[in-house]
């Protein structure tokens, strides 16, 4: 039996070609931070309960956009952020909601 299940970090499943850009960059560049600083950011992401990433600082945010070949507005970094919050949250949950409104 196949399965339809998407592993993380696969972010083929994202039709626009910008919004996969800039949620797969984001994401690997988190996960290539060291161990310590990758826990911190995705435990900010997890413990976040704003409503919105606007005008936020997010941990290592100058180390992580140093590392941006995406140029961001804050429009676009927002989104993004919002994306991080809920892969923190759960994977599978994720796919789920972004293939049910895309």
């Amino acid at each position: 039996m196949s399965s339809n299940k998407i592993i993380e970090g696969d972010f083929s499943f994202i039709k626009d070609i910008y919004i996969k850009n800039m949620v797969e960059e984001l994401y690997t560049i988190i996960n290539n931070l060291d161990e310590a600083k990758k826990d911190i950011v995705w435990g900010f992401f997890k413990n976040f309960s704003g409503e919105s990433f606007s005008f936020m600082e997010i941990p290592y945010q100058t180390e992580i956009l140093n590392n941006c070949k995406t140029g961001h507005s804050g429009t676009s970094w927002s989104v993004t952020l919002q994306h991080m919050k809920l892969i923190s949250l759960d994977w599978d949950s994720y796919v789920s909601k972004y293939k049910k409104y895309e």
